[in-house]
């Protein structure tokens, strides 16, 4: 992955991106959320800001 991790963590910083996370651990199994979906939502958010 070209993407690094800590690139991603500083997407998750930015308020769009890391209030859908915690919207999404409400309402999502925690590991399933970290494991799966934060990832996957931090990698379309960084190719959308990063084309």
């Amino acid at each position: 992955m070209w993407f690094p991790f800590a690139s991603c963590v500083a997407l998750l910083l930015d308020f769009q991106c890391f209030r859908f996370a915690l919207l999404r651990i409400q309402c999502s199994n925690y590991q399933q959320l970290m494991k799966i979906d934060l990832q996957q939502h931090c990698w379309h958010h960084a190719m959308r800001k990063w084309p």
